[in-house]
């Protein structure tokens, strides 16, 4: 995952895993994930809160075609 700020716009680029892994419930296939929340390396560069670092957590996943509901 790499983090990008340019003014007030973030940018997050993640390599998407095209097939997926199935996510622990089985509902979705996972294809990019930051694994939790975790620190950016990048901080804000003015406002209230200048210096802070930037957390990030994010998923991206779509729905898993093979999942059967009980």
């Amino acid at each position: 995952m790499q983090v990008k700020l340019n003014g007030n716009k973030l940018t997050i680029e993640a390599t998407i895993d095209k097939n997926g892994r199935v996510s622990g419930s089985g509902k979705t296939l996972i294809l990019a994930t930051s694994g939790g929340n975790k620190a950016s390396g990048v901080s804000l560069a003015s406002g209230d809160h200048k210096g802070s670092e930037v957390t990030v957590g994010f998923n991206a996943y779509i729905r898993n075609p093979d999942y059967v509901a009980d």
